[in-house]
């Protein structure tokens, strides 16, 4: 090298630093737009390592760049996403998001419910003023107990006691987080779910398959009239028209009606069959309604559909007896109240339409006045 260079090389950049130090001791006139100052210690030290970083941002300002983006990219209240990062193989994986997203919402004070798919189901949690919690029907699919029991922990409430509204499979499933928690139900709903326990497991794993069946089924029978538990008083209501063994809760507290299967807007009146001890369906599916219907309850809660409110409780109580007047082989089939049950939108379902014509033949072969 020259004798000069020895001499211009470390003077250009002395010079440089020198003007790099002074532009960033200017007054600064548009903040917007000025590029971020850097940061002593960024790098290493002395006149090199300033050099080089005039045309390289320091690794802090890249890490402070990445974290800009991924948070503008992040939805705000959303959760960061969990990256699992392998430096090795130069991969980075975002795990899949659960099947469904919880929805847990208030029906009432100290009423909760989650809504799951398919067929929008609803599970109802009962917490009393201690955090414990009474879970009524948790379904359906595996991700979704595994979330419902994660938001309870989230929320601080113990399930300490259940209850299932009536013994078919998306109704007796159970999270294996309470296996220490009794699940009530009515006596005959307790034994039939034992004595049909492989077919609500089979069942089960048909339409949701993935569940660990060891507590699939497993329900308790009651024998008084409310759920044994220290939270506000769940009062059953057994009755026949829907299936052997099924029951509503009435929470007097706070006038909460959970109907089960019944008073749905999204399922037609699935009536009893004759073999489950009810001789004529229909009637008995009236009494039901008029059980249920009878409890002056502000809120209703299904076990499918949408919670509802006094005014929807008496137009789903209409739209299901125009239901049965239309299965009714005693009604004339001219009667206003039948023609309004074409426009049902539930018969515009393709499985309802189905559990529609399964049920038309099923009260045509009655015998005569059941």
């Amino acid at each position: 090298m020259p004798d000069w260079a020895w001499v211009a090389v470390p003077l250009a950049v002395l010079v440089l630093v020198v003007v790099d130090r002074l532009v960033d001791h200017l007054p600064e006139r548009d903040v917007t737009r000025r590029r971020p100052r850097r940061r002593a210690g960024s790098g290493g030290t002395g006149p090199f390592t300033d050099l080089i970083a005039l045309f390289q941002p320091s690794i802090r300002h890249l890490n402070e760049e990445t974290e800009r983006e991924r948070h503008d990219l992040v939805v705000p209240g959303a959760p960061d996403p969990r990256w699992t990062i392998d430096l090795d193989a130069g991969t980075a994986v975002i795990p899949a998001a659960p099947a469904h997203d919880c929805c847990l919402a208030a029906a009432a004070p100290g009423v909760w419910t989650m809504t799951a798919q398919p067929w929008s189901s609803l599970t109802t949690i009962v917490v009393a003023p201690d955090a414990t919690c009474l879970v009524v029907d948790p379904n359906i699919w595996p991700a979704d107990l595994a979330t419902l029991a994660q938001e309870l922990t989230t929320h601080g409430w113990a399930p300490v006691a259940g209850f299932s509204t009536h013994p078919h499979w998306d109704h007796v499933l159970w999270p294996d987080a309470w296996a220490g928690v009794t699940r009530w139900a009515t006596t005959d709903a307790a034994a039939e779910a034992t004595a049909r326990r492989e077919e609500l497991c089979a069942e089960a794993d048909e339409v949701t398959p993935g569940h660990d069946h060891r507590w699939t089924g497993v329900l308790t029978g009651l024998e008084g009239d409310d759920v044994p538990w220290d939270g506000p008083r769940a009062i059953v209501l057994p009755y026949a028209g829907h299936c052997r063994g099924s029951a509503a809760l009435w929470l007097p507290g706070s006038a909460v009606l959970v109907s089960g299967d019944m008073l749905s807007d999204v399922e037609i009146p699935l009536l009893a069959d004759p073999s489950d001890g009810a001789p004529d369906p229909v009637a008995s599916y009236r009494a039901s309604l008029d059980l249920l219907t009878a409890f002056p309850a502000r809120v209703l809660i299904p076990g499918h559909g949408t919670v509802t409110d006094e005014a929807g409780i008496r137009t789903r109580r209409a739209a299901d007896l125009a239901y049965l007047e239309l299965l009714d082989p005693t009604t004339s089939t001219e009667r206003e109240d039948v023609a309004a049950v074409a426009a049902d939108p539930r018969l515009a379902v393709p499985e309802q339409a189905e559990h529609h014509a399964r049920q038309v033949t099923l009260v045509a072969g009655l015998p005569e006045g059941g």
